[in-house]
């Protein structure tokens, strides 16, 4: 009888050759992008998947005083969804835990609830707030943490969006700030507009969230005694915080009150 798994040496030599030419072939595949560093080696991430304006700039198309040559102001619109008019300095976190190798030029977009990410290579696109953990703001002029969350834990009874946060103080208890981007329209057609002006604008409003971390948060205002009523509905403690705590009114009031709290 013929054994049909039988092949010849020769054969398995020249199939087994093939094969670590293709492996080879695979591996020496690489995808421009940026590189993040995990544990055992690097990953990357792949500009073409980010939703816009496209993976590559012409660098010397950057108009003076923006990097990219991207303006951020919208035509015809009064304010923007952006964070900032030009691009800072930033390390990003992912939502798998893995931390950008380099610092990237980055730009919030509170509309779309995404970040716009540049590289000096001039590549550039979006990523969303559902990707990502962290954004770290580094230069010296500007210093902030903004986070992404579910709407399901800081803003209860919604759908699953993510959205990005500003980190204001972390421990036990957290205290976020979003910085909203309301577009009003102008109506053209009368002598008066809510914008006050012809063109439609971009109102920046500024929620907080006072937040058991990991658990739940509530809305507050900026006032010591909200937080104070909140703790007590939760059945916290309140042991530490003085009259004047509660009377607090500002954001760095705030910051130092719940500074101030433990579990």
């Amino acid at each position: 009888m013929v054994n049909m798994l039988h092949c010849p040496v020769k054969e398995i030599t020249i199939m087994t050759k093939q094969l670590m030419i293709l492996l080879v072939c695979l591996l020496s595949m690489q995808t421009v992008g940026l590189r993040a560093q995990v544990s055992g080696g690097n990953t990357t991430l792949n500009l073409q998947d980010m939703r816009g304006l496209g993976e590559v700039f012409n660098i010397s198309q950057r108009e003076e005083g923006n990097r990219f040559g991207l303006d951020f102001r919208s035509s015809g619109v009064d304010g923007s969804p952006f964070l900032f008019e030009e691009t800072h300095k930033a390390k990003l976190i992912m939502k798998t835990g893995d931390t950008l190798a380099q610092v990237v030029d980055a730009n919030l977009d509170f509309e779309e609830d995404e970040v716009y990410v540049g590289m000096e290579s001039g590549e550039g696109g979006f990523i969303t707030a559902a990707s990502l953990r962290q954004v770290i703001f580094t230069e010296p002029d500007y210093q902030a943490v903004y986070v992404s969350l579910a709407d399901p834990y800081v803003r209860q009874d919604r759908e699953m969006t993510y959205r990005f946060y500003e980190l204001l103080y972390e421990g036990d208890y957290q205290l976020l700030k979003y910085n909203r981007r309301k577009l009003i329209k102008s109506n053209k057609n009368t002598s008066y507009s809510a914008t006050g002006g012809l063109n439609d604008k971009y109102v920046e409003e500024e929620d907080y969230y006072f937040c058991k971390t990991g658990e739940r948060c509530e809305k507050v205002r900026l006032r010591g005694k909200d937080i104070v009523k909140i703790l007590e509905d939760w059945g916290e403690s309140t042991a530490g915080l003085t009259k004047a705590d509660e009377r607090a009114r500002t954001e760095v009031e705030l910051v130092n009150l719940v500074g101030k709290l433990r579990k």
